[in-house]
């Protein structure tokens, strides 16, 4: 299952760590809670990659980690209060790179008549 929250207009590479990073943090924003393989399952990446990016985003403080301690292991990741806090920062730029990106476009439709 895609979501349907896009962080492109947070990152627009998703080749950079930064990029990547925010796409991880735009899934676990939409869902409310998810595990290192949905959001891998999420982007083709694989689940180590995924956990490197959720480390960061945990030490940063935007995510908190549950263990719940059951065979086999389950581990979920899910927005902490300062990672709430950060969506209307995320709505913000998310609003600015559409004004841009539909003014750019509407530039290049101009130039290529």
């Amino acid at each position: 299952m895609k979501t349907e929250l896009s962080v492109d207009a947070v990152a627009q590479s998703h080749d950079t760590e930064a990029g990547t990073r925010g796409r991880v943090l735009g899934v676990i924003m939409a869902r409310g809670a998810a595990t290192a393989a949905e959001i891998a399952d999420e982007f083709t990446l694989t689940q180590a990659a995924v956990r490197r990016h959720l480390t960061a985003l945990t030490e940063s403080g935007l995510i908190d980690r549950r263990d719940y301690g059951v065979a086999p292991p389950k581990v979920e990741y899910r927005l902490t209060r300062k990672g709430k806090s950060f969506i209307p920062v995320i709505a913000a730029i998310r609003s600015w790179g559409s004004r841009h990106r539909a003014q750019a476009n509407a530039v290049e439709m101009v130039a290529a008549e």
